[in-house]
């Protein structure tokens, strides 16, 4: 099994985005074993106002997986896969192990301004992708969860 397929984006950080609107990925996450990611891609999710990243392996993984036993109709299928792809950002790693969110604005929408991103960013691993999101909708996620952890840890026979 690759690397990449493994749970690799664990645990929660807040960081500070800088005036370029640039965050540094922790170390932890740029890299698995002998595989370096340095390429991501990210999507707005307007359920919850979040940023949804993964790998860029994982996102074609996804991609190419899409429709497989749905119901949907080819088409359906093939004009879904164009507007996941079309409405994806690619997310490159700098020199110094940043990712520019600025990626999430352009002339019709600025997504950093409706996720009510500032000065700090919440990421939340989740196995093989992160989350993205303001310190605020991180504190509403937590409150949202009614889970306590030890059933939780149940749930997956810990």
């Amino acid at each position: 099994m690759s690397a990449l397929n493994q749970v690799k984006f664990t645990d929660t950080y807040h960081l500070p985005l800088d005036d370029k609107k640039r965050i540094t990925l922790p170390f932890r996450w740029r890299d698995v074993g002998e595989e370096k990611v340095d390429v991501f891609h990210g999507l707005f999710d307007e359920r919850d106002n979040t940023f949804t990243v993964m790998p860029a392996t994982t996102f074609n993984t996804l991609v190419q997986n899409f429709g497989v036993g749905s119901t949907l109709s080819p088409s359906q299928i093939t004009k879904a896969k164009q507007r996941l792809t079309s409405n994806a950002k690619q997310l490159s790693l700098d020199k110094n192990g940043r990712i520019s969110l600025s990626v999430f604005r352009d002339e019709k929408n600025d997504f950093l301004v409706t996720a009510a991103i500032g000065g700090q960013v919440v990421l939340l691993g989740g196995g093989d992708r992160f989350k993205i999101m303001s310190p605020a909708q991180y504190e509403a996620e937590q409150k949202a969860v009614d889970l306590p952890m030890g059933q939780i840890m149940e749930m997956i026979g810990l």
